[in-house]
This record gives structure tokens, sequence and C-alpha cells, in this order.
């Protein structure tokens, strides 16, 4: 009998992949995504279709040239109503060409 155990780490990171936003209503909201590449190779990123594009605002700032990028997500006019997207970002790796980021904004009552 032949055992292999082996450790695969994916080709990269995102955390949260699900981003969960929540403000008064009438307030403004933001919210971050990392993404770090766990290859040798430089990581590229490239904006792809993002569905909320009228209502909520996104930015790729590479924080560590070719290894980690943050995506901040911003809506400056006060939320009115519920959102839930997504944002598919392409990559140069093979192993993972597409990410894709779930936004989802609610409103909290005020008491």
């Amino acid at each position: 009998m032949l055992t292999i155990k082996a450790q695969i780490k994916p080709a990269l990171s995102v955390s949260p992949r699900h981003l969960r936003l929540a403000a008064k209503k009438g307030e403004a909201v933001k919210g971050e995504v990392e993404i770090k590449a766990n290859m040798d190779k430089p990581l590229i990123l490239k904006p792809g279709s993002f569905n909320l594009g009228e209502r909520m605002r996104y930015t790729i700032k590479e924080v560590e040239k070719g290894k980690r990028f943050i995506v901040q997500f911003k809506r400056d006019q006060g939320l009115t109503e519920p959102l839930n997207g997504y944002l598919k970002i392409e990559t140069n790796y093979p192993e993972k060409s597409e990410i894709t980021l779930f936004v989802g904004c609610e409103i909290i009552e005020s008491p």
C-alpha cells in the first residue's frame, strides 16, 4: 500500500470572497477584498464585468507588486435600497483565470 500526503496551495487567495456590507438608510458604505498571489509568477489583474456599475464604484490597488492587491468597493451616495452584485476579474494565471467577487449591501433599520 502506498500513501501519499500533500498540501496543495491554491494559485491565489481571496479574502473575503463574499463581501457583506451594511449601513443605515442614506449612509455611505465601503469595504474591501484582499487578493494574494501564492505563486512565484507575478499576478496581473484585469477588470471584467461589474453589474453594480451605476450604483457602486470599485478600485483595484496593487499593494505589493505582482503579489498583493486590495479591491475597494464604495458607494458615496447613501444606500436607498439593498444591493447585490458581483465583480469579475481576469488574471494571467491559467490555474485560476477568473475571480468572481460577490458584494451584498443591506440596510440596517434605525431604532
